[in-house]
């Protein structure tokens, strides 16, 4: 159900594909890795959130920064 939640904030958030991305591999390799480690349930929890806290903060830099630049060319025309 977290996975509906953030698909609706895909538009805003250009990053969060690749974090998802990051955070399926994770769990696929602790799904490997079971049999033979055991990962501690705060190690994961924490795994997620800075994936996800990641690729949040790192589209709205993104974002940030490429607005001034689309605003340089309109200030020039008027």
């Amino acid at each position: 159900s977290l996975y509906f939640v953030l698909a609706g904030a895909m538009a805003k958030f250009q990053y969060l594909k690749i974090a998802l991305a990051f955070l399926l591999v994770l769990i696929g390799a602790k799904m490997i890795l079971h049999d033979v480690y055991h990962f501690p349930h705060w190690l994961s929890l924490s795994l997620i959130a800075g994936i996800l806290a990641a690729g949040v903060i790192t589209s709205l830099i993104a974002t940030r920064n490429a607005a001034p630049a689309t605003a340089e060319p309109n200030a020039g025309d008027s």
